[in-house]
């Protein structure tokens, strides 16, 4: 029995912190000469031309990730001169997407979503062709165009007024803390699954408990945790608490340092078009079918809520 066959998963958080890492190094402070939309509406927020073309003449001035989101802010007051990257709130779980871009004297948001194919590209304006399904250029100064490719159109853009990103881009608001910045401990990780009898995944999959965890990734924190996907949350003890926080903060980690994981299907790819590396490293996703790394037994895959999940039957109890 092989690998079990999966569909395209959605870009996780440190997919996302790598692409947000890239747009820091390379944008930060670059004027926008030109936007261009291809006019096909995302199936989930259109962005019209005139919005998008707010953005002209403005220059990025910081980067935010905040959960499985892409917040830049746009200022327009030409006297400020090479801004540094955006430091993340001392209190993660109190992130302030609004209030840190006003620090920034950001006019403007730029919210995106990469959904399940959009890639954002970095590329020479005059060398490199635009690829299919290109929905949204941002021209730079110097010559370089931000490319927002995205087959599947589950991904937007949105540009607003950061003091309406509450109002405009309502799921910020309802996230919960972040998987990578911060804002846990052990009590506050007890507590939040102590107040649900849902299956264990399902919690952890919820965006306003934990942000930026997704399929990949809980797999492998439950996996490294040894702990079943399906047990209620209000079930684990205190060990098995300690043993999932400390299980989320080293995949989390480990996945930020090798710059996400680029399945077969190739759809997430950095700023740059290179590949991540986490993908060699997994331990339980995608491995159905294949013995346990500890143990030997066969791992198996189970259907729910429209996502198989992977697990060891006798490591994961």
């Amino acid at each position: 029995m092989g690998p079990a066959r999966r569909k395209p998963s959605l870009p996780e958080l440190p997919e996302v912190e790598t692409v947000a890492r890239g747009l820091r190094s390379v944008a930060l402070g670059k004027e926008i000469e030109a936007v261009e939309t291809s006019g096909v509406p995302s199936n989930r927020l259109p962005l019209t031309s005139a919005d998008a073309a707010m953005l002209v003449g403005g220059r990025l001035a910081a980067v935010l990730r905040r959960g499985k989101y892409l917040v830049a802010g746009v200022v327009f007051d030409q006297t400020v001169a090479g801004p540094e990257p955006l430091a993340p709130s001392a209190d993660a779980a109190l992130l302030d997407p609004a209030a840190d871009l006003a620090r920034h004297g950001a006019s403007l948001a730029l919210v995106i979503h990469l959904g399940m194919s959009g890639q954002l590209r970095w590329a020479d304006a005059t060398g490199e062709p635009r690829p299919p399904h290109t929905h949204l250029v941002i021209t730079f100064s110097a010559g370089y165009e931000l490319r927002f490719v995205d087959p599947r159109r589950f991904g937007f853009a949105s540009v607003v007024p950061p003091s309406s990103l509450a109002s405009r881009i309502t799921a910020l608001v309802g996230l919960g803390p972040d998987a990578m910045q911060g804002g846990w401990t052990i009590e506050s990780l007890a507590a939040a699954l102590h107040r649900s009898r849902a299956r264990l995944k399902t919690v952890l999959l919820d965006q306003s408990v934990i942000a930026g965890l997704g399929n990949i990734y809980t797999d492998e924190i439950l996996f490294r945790a040894r702990i079943r996907w399906d047990r209620p949350a209000n079930s684990l003890s205190l060990d098995e608490v300690m043993r999932l926080f400390s299980a989320m903060q080293e995949v989390i980690a480990k996945a930020v340092d090798l710059r996400g994981s680029t399945l077969a299907d190739a759809q997430y790819r950095d700023l740059f078009g290179s590949p991540g590396s986490f993908q060699n490293h997994h331990l339980a996703y995608g491995r159905a079918g294949l013995g346990c790394h500890r143990c030997g037994e066969i791992l198996q895959a189970e259907r729910f809520g429209g996502r198989t999940t992977t697990f060891c039957p006798t490591c994961q109890l």
